[in-house]
């Protein structure tokens, strides 16, 4: 029965005893509601602005992704079926007459990714900027107790 007590009746008693004590000090409460992000209408709406542009941004690519896709498809046939994609590559670059359009289609491609990437960049600096204001806000919530 000792040990029983000792590995089952004692940690449940001591988790016990801990939230009860948590709830006495009042931790786990829940912060103000204006430090809550997910309830912040201005940064669901940039997020959202966010997301829609990258959307548009990915429309726009989907063509293109496609149609580099055939080229380099036309690319690899006519190299061999061995040919590396560094080859491939070569043989697009290689030969505008050939493959009439690659050089622009690779231009749209790498401003697309651009475009992307500095999308991505700009939601990233929205979250981090909405979390720091978060934290700060916490952090002047702590203090006033």
């Amino acid at each position: 029965m000792r040990n029983f007590a000792r590995r089952v009746v004692a940690p449940i008693l001591s988790v016990a005893a801990l939230l009860f004590f948590t709830a006495l000090t009042g931790c786990g409460k829940g912060e103000s509601g204006s430090a809550d992000r997910t309830k912040d209408s201005a940064y669901r709406a940039a997020l959202k602005g966010s997301r829609d542009a990258q959307a548009s941004i990915a429309r726009r690519q989907q063509p293109l992704l496609a149609n580099a896709e055939r080229m380099r498809a036309r690319a690899k046939a006519a190299l061999g079926a061995g040919a590396t994609d560094a080859q491939v590559e070569s043989e697009l670059d290689a030969n505008p007459a050939k493959y009439p359009g690659w050089k622009e289609l690779k231009a749209s491609l790498a401003q697309a990714g651009k475009d992307m990437d500095a999308a991505q960049a700009k939601a990233r600096a929205t979250i981090r900027k909405r979390i720091l204001k978060e934290a700060a806000e916490k952090k002047a919530a702590r203090k006033t107790k």
